[in-house]
Parts: structure tokens; C-alpha cells; sequence
């Protein structure tokens, strides 16, 4: 394991360094920058002990004996605050920046959380679907568009490109229903409409028949049929 003045040295001399080595010695670097111990680093990076198999991956990165997929490059680099192309060699500079490797971490770990909510959350929709839709009437497909609302609702401050397809699609069907509900509207005012139409001309029919009856009938009877309910004859 080399030191952080003798990996410099090194690099100094050898301009041309095998690149694995090349790599190993600036993760080293930088993790003696940070103030991490190679155990530290094995847990935080793969979430193991120093007592596993895996205990002496760090130090033959680190040596040169291998090289980092792209995942455990990535993790490094975020853990150690430092960008990928001076790791790999293309910048001279390490430039560190602690708070970009916060922020790394911490988007990584909300990440991972939206996933697993995310899947969740489809898991639950996708049930509450099963047991409404196809075997329930009509009419209870606006409870599943309620549950789905307050299913959104609950989990609006981490959205995710599933939450927001399922948004999209509810507010599909309350457009949907919208318009449904605004097309049985205007069909009760037109059947209102023409119902009072229908009463009108009936009316008029009734008052009219009983002009001419009152102009047939002698003026004694016309009062007899007053009484007798007359303008209820058609």
C-alpha cells in the first residue's frame, strides 16, 4: 500500500503507468484524503464487514491488482468527493468537493427508497384494480378513482415517473367522467325542456276547449258548468 507523498512520487516518475495501477493509486489518495480506513470504505461501498470474503477488494483496487466496475467506481468517487476523470486519469486535478459527495450520497439513498415505494405503491394500485375493476358495476369504478387519488396525494412529495404515469391516467378517467356527467346534464334539461313544452301545449288545449264551450253553452248553463268542474273536460 502506498502512501499518499509516494503515490505523488510515483505518478511524477512514471508518466506512463499501467492504468489499473494508475487508478488504484489515486482511489488511494483519495481515500487517505478523506481520512477513511480501507475497512470503513469496504462497509460503507458494499455494506460488509472486514471479516467477509470481500475484505481485501479495497486493497487490490487499490494496488493495481483490479480494476472497479462502473458501479463501484461511481460509489467511490461519490464516498470520496472527487470526479471520475481524475480517477481515471484524464485531469490533474483531484478536485474535491465534500459537499457534491453528500449530496451524491444522499441522492442515492433517496433513490433507492423511490424505488421501493415506487414498487409498493404499483403493487397496491395494481390490487386495488384486480378487486374493482371487471367484476364491480360501473358506479364503483369512481371509489377506485378515489383511492387512487388519496394513494397519490399520500406520497406527492416524492414523485417519480410511475406516480406521475398514474396521475396522468387519473386525471384521464375525472375527464372522462366529467364529461360523461355533463352529457346526462344536458340530457335532463332537454327532458325538462320538452316536458314543459308538453305541459304548455296541453294547457293551451285545455283553455281553448273550454272558450268554445263557454261560447256554445246559454248563458245559464255556463255557470252550472263552473261549478261543475268544467275546466277540467277536454
Amino acid at each position: 500500500m502506498y502512501s499518499l507523498e509516494e503515490s505523488k512520487s510515483i505518478e511524477k516518475k512514471q508518466p506512463h503507468v499501467d492504468r489499473k495501477v494508475l487508478i488504484g493509486r489515486r482511489l488511494a489518495k483519495a481515500r487517505i484524503l478523506v481520512k477513511l480506513s480501507q475497512a470503513e470504505v469496504m462497509s460503507r461501498v458494499f455494506s460488509v464487514s472486514t471479516s467477509t470474503k470481500r475484505a481485501n477488494r479495497i486493497s487490490e483496487i487499490e494496488n493495481g491488482h483490479k480494476i472497479p466496475d462502473a458501479e463501484i467506481l461511481q460509489k467511490l468517487c461519490l464516498l470520496y468527493g472527487v470526479s471520475a476523470d481524475w480517477v481515471l486519469g484524464f485531469t490533474i486535478e483531484p478536485e474535491f468537493d465534500n459537499n457534491s459527495s453528500r449530496v451524491g450520497l444522499l441522492l442515492n439513498g433517496v433513490h433507492e427508497i423511490t424505488a421501493t415505494m415506487v414498487q409498493q405503491i404499483s403493487q397496491t394500485v395494481a390490487q386495488v384494480s384486480a378487486n374493482y375493476i371487471g367484476q364491480l358495476p360501473k358506479s364503483c369504478y369512481l371509489e377506485l378513482l378515489d383511492r387512487a387519488k388519496i394513494l397519490i396525494a399520500h406520497h406527492q412529495g416524492e414523485i417519480t415517473d410511475d406516480i406521475a404515469n398514474l396521475m396522468a391516467c387519473v386525471r384521464e378517467c375525472e375527464v372522462l367522467l366529467a364529461r360523461e356527467q355533463q352529457g346526462h346534464y344536458k340530457q335532463l334539461d332537454h327532458m325538462a325542456e320538452r316536458d314543459t313544452k308538453a305541459w304548455q301545449e296541453i294547457l293551451m288545449l285545455d283553455v281553448l276547449q273550454v272558450e268554445q264551450k263557454r261560447k256554445i253553452l246559454p248563458p245559464t248553463l255556463r255557470n252550472l258548468d263552473l261549478f261543475s268542474g268544467g275546466f277540467n273536460e277536454r
